[in-house]
């Protein structure tokens, strides 16, 4: 790897790491601020998709899609901006509630209201090139790799390290350094 693209990494974890233990980012609002908090979240979900490897794949000519599972809470929404491209390809949110819908995804944000279905969704998503987020209570102890969580008014971030050593996506290492680390209960 060029020290160049290196630096840049480097830059952006450090950028990433600031906003959630700072409290940049408009952290002050979190309490009240649903739509605030899920502007934070998709920024962290844009980034950590950045800094992943997805198995070579002929997506080339389709977009990079994100999946929203479930229900967020009114006014909540995880979107991204339109000119952002992740692996050189335009991203895409989509909201849906089968998980069979899951398939066309390259990332899931699982929603809280799909607690009672969590087991079959984990399941559904072994063996796929598809990262997990989350942002409810004991998620990543069930095995969402990412999972956000409030403290002290700021977005904060749990991994967890089984289901992403598991995951058929590679995460840079130094995404480890950014969150609290999590094993699999």
């Amino acid at each position: 790897m060029s020290s160049n693209i290196r630096k840049y990494i480097q830059f952006l974890l450090t950028a990433c790491y600031i906003c959630m233990t700072q409290g940049v980012c408009g952290a002050q609002q979190l309490g009240t601020d649903t739509e605030t908090e899920y502007l934070v979240k998709s920024a962290y979900i844009y980034k950590l998709c950045k800094f992943a490897e997805w198995p070579e794949s002929d997506n080339s000519g389709q977009p990079f899609v994100i999946c929203v599972l479930g229900n967020l809470p009114s006014g909540g929404e995880i979107a991204i901006p339109e000119d952002r491209k992740i692996q050189n390809r335009d991203v895409v949110v989509r909201k849906i509630s089968n998980i069979e819908e899951i398939d066309a995804a390259e990332a899931v944000f699982i929603c809280s209201g799909e607690e009672s279905r969590l087991n079959s969704i984990l399941s559904f998503l072994q063996n796929k090139p598809i990262l997990s987020f989350g942002d409810s209570d004991g998620f990543a102890e069930k095995g969402v790799i990412f999972n956000f969580y409030i403290h002290e008014g700021t977005v904060q971030l749990e991994i967890n390290h089984d289901s992403a050593l598991n995951s058929l996506v590679k995460l840079h290492s130094s995404l480890f350094t950014l969150g609290r680390i999590i094993r699999s209960q």
